[in-house]
């Protein structure tokens, strides 16, 4: 009988020391990948917590940039209402100005005729 590596041992029922090593050796990598995938469930777990942490982070910084972004608007708004209003007034002043000099122009009309 030829001996190889699947051949039994001197009893014939018990594998040789070749089967038991390659069986000890199937067990250390099998036991490895267990590790391996245990510890990447594990680090997906904390990478989905970190993804959901970040979300709600994420989620109040739109919120507040949605309300930075109302204020500046507003700002924005109050600004060109100033500027209306500066220019209605100035407006107003000039209306004002020329009704002052039609009523002065128009007494003196009426003093040029009662004379």
């Amino acid at each position: 009988m030829t001996k190889d590596k699947w051949s039994r041992g001197p009893d014939g029922d018990v594998p040789g020391t070749d089967l038991k090593t390659e069986r000890d050796e199937f067990l250390k990598k099998f036991s490895r990948g267990t590790q391996l995938t245990e510890d990447f469930v594990k680090e997906h777990e904390r990478i989905q917590g970190r993804l959901l942490d970040l979300e709600q982070e994420n989620a109040g910084l739109r919120a507040k940039v949605e309300a930075d972004q109302a204020v500046r608007e507003l700002l924005k708004k109050i600004e060109r209402l100033e500027n209306e209003k500066s220019e209605l007034v100035s407006q107003y002043r000039q209306a004002e100005a020329a009704t002052t000099e039609f009523t002065a122009r128009v007494h003196e009309v009426e003093s040029e005729f009662a004379n």
